[in-house]
């Protein structure tokens, strides 16, 4: 038989729930007293045999009824210097005097129950009984609480005790049920007992009880296999407590067992898994990790940055890490401890010479009463990744400042162009216009069909002069400097209307302040594109264009209520990427919506600090 560590805390801790209400149930009959004090020294506990001797139940003496108990102040004060001291762990057995409800002083002698007590919020458990006119209780109350531990444990596991003096062992019938045996049947020897476990434990079994033997330990525990009748093979473990006699002889030992084999199954499928588990993960980058509620390290498997799993179990990030990379770190993990919510985030992590980038997944973990009790981390290198995003993002900013430097280049061409135009193709036809004039005053009088053709000829010239001023100002349009971006604007959206024949409509309100000249250029280049485009692709016979600012932004908008497309294809086609780009420039963004009945188009520019 195996004797083992055994106090109800403990069967608890091990899988079998003990309930409060079931071990109250179970004290209340006993024929001694049971009492359980909280952790101020109150009653928690009090049953039939404690009331039926003080006359006084649990409910009187709870708040500060317990102070009824006492007969006296100072047999009060007596009792709290003496639970001071239980708590010290100094003693533990202890006396009261007590008055009952009709007045009689009493002594009362209390054993502490040694282990954890079997109910959450039970400090301390004793049993004890009335030795006002009794001698020699203290071998009773040893009785008493033998007797106590075999009766909870009655209350989940098979029971058996052996008798020192004969030798034999005593089996409940739950004892025999778990072995498989006819209730009755079992032998009473050891041989009886040996008998039942499997032949390849044996050995290992007997070693172990002498090893225990010659340690002369009270306490014992052992997990082995056994063979049922009907061939079945069972895991058990059993428990005992080896009891002293009078004169410090070996007295009874009392033992429980119970029948462990689908935890055992399933730890072995659980090792399995997390063999599994380990191949898997050694085969891969992935890290993965545990952390407590202190972040310290309890196990991680391929540590990164050069660290074995001995360098890190046991200890913190900060421990481990240069302030740098450990401060965001631990800010990032604490943050899931505090609110319950996991993250996924990047981090670069720096140690020595080395430098990483990773993936970080961090998840609370919760204890067996839905509290958090750590966290369970996983990570991957994700550093040539990050290298090659970076070395990306800072090709794209280069992109953006050449294109920003040709949007640039292209505008001072444009104004150069619009200048040349104006000033040397006008000056010709203003020439022509004048020597037409003069040619005209020198023709006969009788020659009317020449002058007609003059005329006409004067005529294309006013007109070329128009159209120069109209190209002019598409080039560049000089009302931008003159009149601001909304006036511009208008009159570009006038001029579409009347040249393309769609109906256009328009809201304008005057910019306060204007806009400098870089934003306004690049938001009306925008609202030229945005025209073309619904001209030429849209098939819609309407268009609205919009143009606001507040504060913090300027925004253009305009929509039509044509077929739509594809605003993923658009998005990535050329006309689009340079009105993106125009936005980027200047910290803003281009947003595209389009359906079967319609598209709308906004650029959003945030306004310069400076203004």
């Amino acid at each position: 038989m195996a004797s083992g560590k055994g106090t109800s805390g403990r069967h608890a801790s091990r899988g079998v729930a003990v309930h409060e209400a079931a071990v109250r149930r179970l004290l209340e009959g006993l024929p001694f007293m049971v009492l359980a004090l909280d952790r101020a020294g109150r009653p928690a506990a009090w049953n039939g045999e404690c009331r039926r001797v003080t006359g006084r139940s649990l409910e009187d003496l709870q708040s500060d009824g317990w102070r009824a108990l006492f007969p006296d102040v100072p047999a009060r004060r007596r009792w709290q210097r003496e639970l001071a001291q239980r708590r010290k762990r100094r003693f533990r057995d202890w006396q009261w005097e007590v008055t009952t409800r009709t007045g009689e002083r009493r002594i009362l002698a209390w054993t502490r129950v040694a282990g954890r007590s079997p109910v959450a919020g039970w400090a301390t458990w004793a049993v004890g009984g009335d030795v006002t006119a009794q001698a020699g209780t203290r071998a009773a109350l040893r009785t008493l609480e033998e007797d106590l531990d075999v009766a909870q444990s009655v209350v989940a596991f098979g029971l058996w005790d052996m008798d020192p003096a004969t030798g034999r062992v005593r089996w409940s019938k739950e004892l025999e049920r778990l072995y498989g045996l006819v209730p009755g049947s079992f032998g009473g020897s050891y041989q009886d007992f040996l008998a039942l476990l499997h032949p390849d434990d044996r050995a290992a079994f007997e070693r172990r009880n002498r090893e225990m033997e010659a340690a002369r330990r009270p306490v014992f525990e052992q997990e082995f296999r056994i063979v049922r009748r009907d061939g079945a093979v069972r895991w058990m473990r059993s428990r005992s407590i080896r009891f002293r006699g009078a004169g410090g002889r070996p007295g009874r030992t009392v033992g429980i067992n119970v029948d462990v084999t689908e935890q055992r199954q399933a730890e072995a499928k659980l090792r399995a898994k997390d063999e599994y588990l380990q191949v898997a993960l050694r085969s891969s980058k992935l890290t993965v990790w545990h952390q407590d509620r202190g972040l310290r390290y309890t196990w991680i498997t391929n540590p990164g940055l050069g660290f074995s799993p001995e360098n890190l179990v046991g200890r913190t990030d900060e421990e481990v890490l240069p302030g740098e990379s450990a401060r965001p770190l631990t800010q990032l993990k604490r943050k899931v401890l505090r609110t319950g919510r996991g993250v996924r985030q990047e981090v670069w992590l720096a140690f020595g010479d080395r430098r990483g980038c990773y993936e970080l997944v961090v998840e609370p973990q919760h204890d067996g009463k839905g509290r958090i009790s750590g966290i369970v981390c996983a990570s991957a290198d994700v550093t040539e990744r990050a290298l090659a995003q970076e070395e990306l993002e800072l090709a794209r900013q280069q992109l953006r400042r050449l294109a920003a430097r040709l949007q640039d280049t292209i505008e001072e061409e444009r104004r150069a162009i619009a200048q040349d135009v104006h000033d040397q193709v006008g000056a010709m036809i203003t020439g022509i216009r004048m020597g037409l004039a003069k040619l005209a005053t020198r023709l006969p009088a009788g020659d009317p069909g020449t002058r007609d053709a003059l005329r006409q000829v004067a005529e294309l010239a006013e007109r070329a002069t128009t159209s120069t001023r109209e190209i002019c100002a598409r080039i560049q349009p000089p009302s931008l400097e003159d009149v601001g971006l909304a006036e511009t604007c208008r009159w570009y959206l006038r001029d579409w209307s009347r040249t393309t024949g769609l109906r256009a409509t328009g809201r304008f309100p005057r910019l306060e302040p204007e806009p400098p000249s870089e934003i306004s250029i690049d938001v009306f280049r925008t609202l030229q594109e945005l025209l073309t485009n619904a001209a030429r692709h849209s098939g819609g016979t309407r268009v609205r264009v919009s143009l606001g600012a507040d504060r913090r932004a300027i925004r253009l908008s305009v929509d039509d209520d044509g077929r739509g497309f594809d605003p993923e294809s658009a998005r990535r086609g050329l006309g689009f990427t340079g009105l993106r780009e125009r936005a980027a420039r200047h910290g803003g963004r281009l947003d595209v919506r389009s359906g079967p009945r319609g598209s709308t188009v906004t650029m959003v520019v945030p306004r310069p600090a400076s203004e």
